[in-house]
């Protein structure tokens, strides 16, 4: 199953990525190498085309396995420590309460999560830490108000994830910029979906368009007012 390779050694490749080694071979030969290569292995291809192939193979499986994404890996976890940390400490329950005193409709619940978002994407600096972070605040407010779950997390995706690529300082923009080769705030105002569906959003909340209500049984059904068989689930 392992083509020869031990259990260590598949280990070792799924952490630290696998070297492959034929296709690497092939995407460095050139004229009669690659010729005598491709023989050697029982390849019929053009060797152009069998250059333009091991290089991609090569990019695609020595990208450095999970090693190579430990960044992205951490920075998920810290950011579950420091939700629950601010959870543990009472401090998102003074934060939510703080700003869900004055709002008692759908539209104002769902706006709330969106400025959070956005403001975690401006002062946070990672799109992860923008859904986690809101998504831990507003948890228990949805269960209150008889929302169903997927209504904060549309909510999350909707501006934590969308109005991520458009702060320069956020990873989601630097990654953006760095790959097309083009500033963030100059292709801002052309990602129209990114700045708009917060919008949209909010204002068909406002307009009770689309709302889940999550029920007793654990259902969710749509409606423009808390059913009474969401009501009692409720508190």
């Amino acid at each position: 199953v392992f083509q020869g390779n031990g259990l260590g050694d598949i280990i070792n490749a799924l952490h630290y990525g696998y070297e492959a080694q034929l296709s690497a071979e092939i995407a460095g030969a050139e004229g009669d190498a690659l010729l005598a290569l491709l023989s050697q292995h029982n390849l019929s291809m053009a060797p152009e085309m069998a250059t333009e192939v091991g290089n991609i193979l090569n990019d695609l499986l020595t990208r450095g396995g999970l090693d190579s994404m430990m960044w992205t890996i951490s920075l998920i976890i810290c950011a579950l420590f420091f939700g629950g940390a601010m959870e543990a400490c009472g401090f998102l329950e003074t934060i939510v309460g703080a700003m869900m005193s004055r709002i008692k409709t759908v539209g104002g619940t769902m706006g709330a999560v969106i400025v959070s978002c956005l403001i975690s994407n401006l002062f946070l600096g990672d799109q992860y830490l923008s859904l986690v972070v809101p998504g831990r605040m507003f948890k228990k407010t949805f269960e209150e108000k008889g929302l169903a779950p997927r209504m904060l997390s549309r909510a999350l995706e909707d501006c934590g994830t969308l109005t991520s690529a458009l702060v320069p300082w956020n990873t989601c923009g630097a990654f953006q910029s760095g790959a097309l080769g083009v500033p963030t705030l100059v292709y801002a105002p052309y990602a129209f979906f990114n700045y708009l569906n917060p919008i949209v959003s909010v204002v068909m909340s406002y307009m009770k368009i689309g709302i889940y209500w999550r029920t007793k049984s654990g259902e969710d059904v749509v409606a423009k007012e808390l059913p009474d068989e969401a009501r009692a689930s409720a508190s």
